[in-house]
């Protein structure tokens, strides 16, 4: 998904937002990681360690809650960002995706990076990198900071 499909969501609130099914056999684990690299200082707000928030999707067995597509606060900062009204923010937060959280992972596996680009946050590629996952491949969705719509750090962060 991407941001041109931002109002294709707001319209589906009626109804309920619902993602794509994964297409493979593995059903698909996912988690968020909030990276900080204390050594180095970041290249856009120099003051703060550099940080990155990393989605990452894989298979999995069964089990686990449904995680969120994204919270309130990213999804309203996202429709903001395209000029669309944020009073479906609620709505777009309340989707669930295909993935489980704390559903481990077996084995090894192949990875893939996915780095999305004209300003797009990394949970706008969620049913892509579910899709990969439930063929086998760990998926690495990255925001870039500072450049992203809808991206939020920790307010635990450094």
């Amino acid at each position: 998904m991407n941001l041109l499909t931002a109002a294709a969501m707001v319209a589906a609130t009626v109804t309920g937002i619902h993602l794509p099914a994964p297409t493979g056999p593995y059903p698909v684990g996912s988690s968020t990681v909030h990276l900080v690299d204390h050594s180095r200082r970041d290249l856009w707000v120099p003051a703060n360690p550099r940080e990155l928030m990393v989605s990452l999707h894989y298979p999995a067995v069964p089990g686990g809650q449904p995680v969120p597509y994204a919270t309130a606060a990213e999804t309203k900062l996202l429709l903001q960002a395209q000029g669309l009204p944020t009073d479906a923010a609620q709505d777009v937060a309340d989707a669930r995706t295909n993935s489980r959280a704390q559903a481990p992972l077996p084995g090894r596996h192949p990875l893939v990076l996915l780095s999305p680009g004209l300003g797009a946050p990394r949970y706008t590629m969620t049913t892509l990198a579910e899709d990969l996952a439930s063929h086998g491949y760990v998926v690495a969705s990255i925001d870039h900071a500072y450049e992203s719509a809808g991206t939020l750090f920790p307010a635990t962060a450094c």
